[in-house]
């Protein structure tokens, strides 16, 4: 359509999620990287290393870059921890933390590289979606034994990925299980003690338990939760800003709109096959 687009990257490689957060066997990161060049290609200008919120403000965005529209897709990559005691221990990793160390920061080869990552022979994943479940055939890999801890009593992942798991010799399950105690020695994670008061050792534990936005960079638009709200056009409450995808929640309108489409549709067919 003629614009003129800028995209601002965090990190020092473009593709978000797409690069840090997915492992390479379920998405290679040459593929990526081609998706990135057409962009470039079509005239898509990409900054790296810029933080919005620290780099440059959104406001810096409009009255110093002279941008004409904001548009906001910065997913919900905030983890949620269980809030517990010892979280902060050595060993205890949020999922998407310890992939971006070994997609983007090469943490398995320190000390090449500054950013080292242990992961040790016994290791736990708490958690039950696909997310979950690919950090734990990732971990596999390259560990004697893991321990998929789940607080329900099945799987909600397709069945190619369970049978995956499933399949694996060294990948246990705790099914209607959580964890309720961390133990320590000098500072590093020791054991984990789930709900019926087992204690299983690791010396690492990957948190998988779902993630929030991190909107904290912006403060002038309408949020709920730290999700930014918008309405049917994907627009915000400030002129000009807009957001989309993870990020946002559909305000109470929109809900109640498509509950209401979908009901009306629903009782159209009922009555047409009756």
């Amino acid at each position: 359509k003629g614009y003129a687009v800028t995209i601002y990257e965090a990190f020092h490689t473009a593709g978000g999620v797409l690069m840090y957060g997915i492992p390479e066997f379920r998405l290679p990161k040459d593929i990526v990287q081609k998706e990135i060049s057409n962009l470039k290609a079509m005239g898509v200008d990409i900054e790296t290393n810029v933080v919005i919120g620290k780099t440059l403000t959104v406001d810096e965005l409009f009255d110093e870059m002279g941008y004409d529209a904001v548009y906001i897709g910065s997913g919900a990559g905030l983890p949620r921890f269980m809030g517990i005691e010892g979280e902060s221990l050595n060993g205890v990793y949020s999922a998407n933390e310890f992939l971006t160390r070994i997609n983007l920061m090469k943490g398995y080869k320190f000390p090449d590289y500054d950013t080292p990552v242990y992961v040790g022979k016994n290791v736990a994943v708490l958690g039950g979606s696909r997310s979950a479940l690919e950090e734990a055939l990732y971990l596999s890999a390259i560990c004697k034994k893991v321990t998929i801890i789940h607080r329900k009593d099945h799987f909600t992942a397709e069945s190619l990925m369970i049978n995956k798991v499933l399949a694996k010799d060294n990948i246990e399950i705790k099914y209607n299980s959580t964890i309720v105690k961390l133990n320590s020695s000098n500072g590093k994670l020791k054991s984990i003690v789930i709900n019926n008061n087992e204690e299983i050792i690791v010396e690492g534990l990957f948190v998988c338990i779902g993630y929030i936005p991190n909107t904290k960079f912006i403060d002038t638009v309408k949020k709920e939760d730290n999700y930014i709200i918008v309405n049917k056009n994907y627009e915000t409450s400030s002129k000009k800003i807009y957001a989309i995808g993870d990020v946002i929640k559909k305000d109470l309108y929109q809900i109640t709109s498509a509950t209401n489409d979908a009901l009306t549709l629903s009782n159209y067919l009922i009555n047409k096959v009756m």
